[in-house]
């Protein structure tokens, strides 16, 4: 998971991963697939930390709505309060779970 904040940026980091494991050059283009999100900078917040809900549903019909909803979703929490004043810091941005277990005062 990589955070950017101008496009600049992005094209720069991809030049810097152009080489192969075995340490050659690669002068071909190679296929490579992203996903980009806008990143929301007046986000919800609980008790001061972002969040993301999951919950998944089934739409079997549109004619008539038909939409099934499983009860079971779960939610992530940041394990630091949030602010806008620090882009680069993860652990406040990202509610993943892989990178909140890294924090120095991560608490399971």
């Amino acid at each position: 998971i990589f955070l950017f904040r101008k496009l600049k940026d992005i094209t720069d980091w991809r030049k810097e991963d152009s080489w192969r494991v075995d340490g050659t050059r690669d002068d071909r283009e190679p296929v490579e697939n992203y996903v980009v999100q806008k990143y929301i900078e007046n986000p919800y917040l609980i008790g001061g930390r972002k969040f993301d809900i999951r919950c998944y549903i089934l739409v079997t019909s549109y004619i008539p709505l038909k939409v099934w909803l499983y009860r079971s979703g779960f939610g992530r929490m940041s394990n630091s309060r949030y602010s806008s004043d620090s882009i680069e810091d993860t652990y406040v941005h990202l509610t993943n779970v892989a990178i909140q277990k890294t924090a120095p005062d991560y608490d399971p």
